[in-house]
């Protein structure tokens, strides 16, 4: 280095400064686009996993009440009863098709997507098993009501709670996936930042040698 050696100070210090100067600033940029992928990283976590796990809560509830009640309704009971427990699904099978509706909006991926129309598709099967049950019951075929709650019933019922847990799921992995790349873009960022100030300390050593 014997070049650097022989021209002015004033010179080396501007050389020292540009050099140090640019490592800090691509260490800047490089730590910026890491906080900015980990931004969209925690939006992706707070706006569309969290609240997509959420709402598939609110079916699988909203399935059991439904499970529950299709049940009640087979046993013996008043017109009265049977006109509320009626009642009671039709309204708790609106609230499924109003959740199925609340979570499609935050569908991400076409795997999710087909996830989705998977479990909307054995909610209205599930559905039409339990009419089917209820139209033989009304009309006096309680044997005919029973062996269809023994048979499509029981699989209706299950390939509903099965398609819940894939929606629940895969939103689990969106998030874990997302909380993974979260920290390694802090880490990432923070390791840049101190790999950077670690070369501007040791060019700016050499340059004083």
């Amino acid at each position: 280095m014997a070049w650097f050696d022989n021209i002015r100070l004033r010179y080396k210090l501007l050389i020292n400064f540009l050099l140090t100067g640019g490592i800090l600033l691509l260490a800047l940029l490089f730590s910026l686009i890491q906080i900015d992928a980990v931004g969209e990283k925690t939006d992706t976590i707070a706006s569309n996993a969290l609240p997509s796990m959420q709402i598939v809560g609110e079916i699988s509830q909203a399935r059991l009440r439904y499970r529950v009640r299709s049940l009640e309704y087979l046993l013996p009971g008043t017109p009265e009863e049977k006109a509320k427990l009626e009642q009671s699904l039709n309204k708790l099978a609106l609230e499924v098709e109003a959740s199925f509706a609340k979570y499609e909006p935050l569908i991400i991926s076409e795997k999710e997507r087909q996830v989705y129309t998977d479990a909307v598709t054995a909610s209205q099967r599930y559905r039409e098993v339990v009419n089917e049950a209820i139209a033989l019951h009304k009309a006096g075929n309680e044997e005919g009501a029973q062996q269809l709650r023994r048979t499509k019933w029981v699989q209706a019922a299950n390939n509903l709670r099965d398609q819940t847990d894939r929606l629940a799921n895969i939103n689990r992995e969106i998030a874990d996936h997302a909380a993974n790349d979260v920290r390694n873009g802090v880490s990432g960022a923070i390791n840049g930042g101190w790999l950077a100030l670690g070369c501007g300390v040791t060019l700016a050593l050499l340059m004083g040698w």
